[in-house]
């Protein structure tokens, strides 16, 4: 998968507020009978981000948009790795071209 596809399965972990579905901030998906799509068969709690109308305490990540507040609990073992994994993949896949004008990043001897 690309980074930008992990990125996107791991953005059906978000708890989104209701709010933010009626105002059409998130793309929704329902089942054939009308009821929302349940994401965590597919997920299987890779990533849980949890959504609060007030600040979160005890929490490894938080940010507040929409005038609701998204974190990942202290607790959630799982969570973390994922987030922090992800981190690293962002890093490692956005480095500068600058490089490429001063030569090869690794240059591996010739047999």
């Amino acid at each position: 998968r690309s980074l930008y596809g992990i990125m996107i399965y791991l953005s059906y972990g978000v708890q989104i507020p209701e709010s933010d579905v009626k105002k059409h901030y998130v793309y929704t998906y329902y089942n054939a009978n009308g009821t929302p799509y349940d994401w965590k068969p597919l997920t299987r709690d890779l990533l849980t981000v949890h959504s609060s109308e007030t600040e979160p305490t005890d929490v490894f990540i938080k940010t507040k948009i929409h005038g609701h507040w998204f974190f990942i609990k202290n607790s959630d073992l799982d969570s973390k790795a994922t987030f922090i994994l992800l981190v690293r993949l962002i890093a490692l896949t956005s480095s500068s071209l600058d490089h490429l004008a001063s030569g090869p990043l690794l240059t591996l001897p010739a047999r």
